[in-house]
């Protein structure tokens, strides 16, 4: 019997593959859940996968079946684990008094108390609150309340961060302590995102049940969070000036913020969950293979709304959305991000970006574990741009892009600076053309009874 078993060989034909951002799944943000539900975010099957987890509140479950029963529906929703609103509070502790000047500073604003030798630590911890209150700038947004050698500053509104800073006079002591942090849907987003960033992408929120008083206050919270963190949003208001020429609303703060990536929706009654219904139904696409629009799309169980033309005027010029009907058929409108986009292109760029860069990294990992490397050469630039390239034929042939309009642009190695030659730095460019949509049909004919005059 031989030995042959001493050798062991083995191949691999390739690098590991990289993970690929994915643009299917939905979240819902959801206060109030039960104490069970530990977690940041959870994601789920069904609705009947929802139903059977006793760490869900009935109107998050609610939520999750008005989401899984739209035609299409997603593979799965996460919901996400929200804080509710808690001002912050920072208390500046004066342990040591001496003569000189004590500054507290709140966003950058600072007010100074400049104390006497026979100052005790409570006169100038009441010198101090008094200076921020009769500040108005500071005090339309905190309130300080001194006490025995404390000045304790809490912000006016619960879930509005401020930033604070203080110093001492030579010989004195002030030491400053936040004793209830800032806790708002940022900070509770921002811990979703620790625990799972890549698993979804599109976002739409409890709030206008659970808060109702809040609801625009935390869409435009949530609107500023998701530009800065490349997500979906989708939020729902029934905000009845939203549907008037006034601009002091939130449609009109949305569109004058130039929110790329938040798309907000007018419905009149809070009950119904048409954020996640039109989500839903929107990221059931998948954008590897098709490429839809979030307009005109028809949701189920959610009832149309009959709105006059004063008000879809209204909605319109905000670039705000709304749920009525096209020719007796639920269909969403306008299918805008509050910035005038369409929907659809904010999520065709991404997933450009993502499948470009995901394309690279591959190459990066292929080459080097094959014992090779990526040249710095224009041998090299094209193997990259090749990639980008196909990458962009790829969005031609789905829809995304109009045919024959993709082209990169790879410098020539004699043009490259010699600093991005000594670092490696490869800089190219791309350019396609979004495909748009055909968004109203204007059809002038004639009907004649000799059809053959018209040849």
């Amino acid at each position: 019997m031989s030995i042959d078993s001493i050798i062991d060989i083995d191949i691999s034909l390739s690098a590991p593959a990289v993970s690929r951002a994915g643009f299917g799944t939905p979240l819902i943000g959801c206060h109030n859940l039960p104490v069970g539900f530990t977690e940041r975010i959870r994601f789920y099957a069904s609705a009947s996968d929802a139903a059977s987890d006793a760490d869900l509140t009935a109107d998050a479950k609610a939520r999750l079946t008005t989401g899984f029963g739209q035609s299409p529906a997603p593979n799965q929703i996460a919901v996400g684990r929200l804080d509710n609103d808690q001002a912050q509070i920072v208390e500046f502790t004066i342990t040591l008094a001496a003569p000189g000047d004590w500054t507290i500073t709140i966003n950058g604003i600072t007010e100074t108390y400049t104390s006497l030798v026979t100052d005790t630590v409570t006169l100038v911890a009441a010198a101090l609150a008094g200076l921020i209150n009769a500040n108005p700038t500071l005090s339309a947004i905190v309130t300080a309340t001194p006490a025995l050698g404390v000045c304790s500053v809490e912000a006016d509104v619960a879930g509005t961060a401020f930033t604070y800073s203080s110093t001492a006079p030579v010989g004195g002591t002030m030491t400053e302590v936040e004793t209830q942090a800032n806790l708002s849907v940022a900070t509770s987003l921002d811990e979703i995102m620790a625990e799972n960033a890549a698993g979804w992408y599109g976002l739409c929120l409890d709030t206008r049940l659970t808060f109702l008083a809040n609801n625009d206050l935390e869409i435009e919270r949530t609107a500023a969070w998701t530009e800065a963190n490349r997500k979906l949003f989708f939020a729902q208001s029934a905000s009845a000036d939203i549907i008037t020429s006034v601009s002091t609303d939130v449609a009109s703060d949305l569109k004058a913020a130039t929110y790329q990536r938040t798309a907000l929706i007018y419905y009149s009654d809070n009950a119904e969950n048409t954020d996640i219904a039109w989500l839903a139904t929107f990221l059931a696409n998948d954008f590897d293979q098709t490429a839809p629009t979030a307009a005109y799309q028809t949701l189920e169980g959610i009832p149309t709304q009959n709105l006059g033309t004063t008000a879809q005027n209204n909605l319109n010029g905000k670039y705000a959305n709304y749920y009525t009907t096209l020719k007796g058929v639920g269909a969403t409108a306008n299918g805008l991000v509050a910035a005038n986009y369409d929907i659809e292109l904010i999520v065709t760029a991404d997933w450009v970006e993502a499948r470009a860069s995901e394309s690279v990294a591959q190459l990066f990992l292929d080459t080097a574990n094959s014992g090779t490397r990526i040249y710095y050469n224009e041998l090299g630039f094209q193997q990259v741009a090749g990639l980008v390239f196909a990458v962009l034929k790829n969005g031609e042939t789905i829809g995304h892009f109009n045919q024959e309009t993709s082209q990169v642009v790879t410098p020539k190695l004699s043009a490259v600076s010699a600093s991005d030659r000594s670092a490696g730095i490869l800089r190219m460019e791309f350019g396609t053309q979004y495909s748009g949509k055909v968004r109203q049909v204007i059809i002038r004919g004639t009907v004649s009874a000799d059809f053959t005059s018209l040849t």
